[in-house]
């Protein structure tokens, strides 16, 4: 297979809780191809202004969603501050501090971002379907999706 070949038909399908993505597709030529993944966490960015950051996210997260726990207790998989340009305007100090979560499973996300919505942050990209961002982040282009 050349590299930049293109797709002429794709699907993804998510195994479990866990990052497992399964990409099928076929090629120009008829030849079936499979990717699987098990190493893409879902993430998504906050701005907390100047508060401190809280530093009992899980216990947080545990006690919104109510029921068992992944990876040793754990459903962040990190937490790293980056600098951002938001699309919603100029900021005229350019890139603003914001903090990147990244999830163990992609099915807590939501309930992360209204957790910290409700403490009056604001969420970015948190809206993204799983399989998108992963597609996105890897440049997949002129995809044509089946769902």
């Amino acid at each position: 297979m050349k590299k930049g070949s293109p797709l002429i038909f794709l699907n993804t399908e998510i195994k479990a809780d866990y990052p497992y993505l399964y990409i099928y597709g076929r090629l120009e030529d008829a030849r079936s191809i499979c990717a699987k993944t098990k190493s893409f966490y879902h993430y998504f960015y906050v701005f907390i202004g100047d508060d401190q950051f809280p530093n009992d996210l899980d216990s947080r997260i545990h006690e919104a969603i109510n029921f068992g726990k992944f990876e040793n207790g754990k459903y962040i998989h990190a937490v790293e501050r980056v600098f951002r340009t938001t699309i919603m305007g100029y900021q005229p100090n350019g890139a603003i501090p914001m903090y990147k979560i990244t999830m163990i499973s992609y099915r807590h996300v939501s309930i992360c971002q209204r957790m910290f919505e409700s403490m009056g942050y604001l969420t970015y990209e948190a809206s993204f379907k799983y399989e998108d961002r992963f597609m996105t982040d890897l440049r997949f282009a002129d995809r044509k999706r089946v769902v």
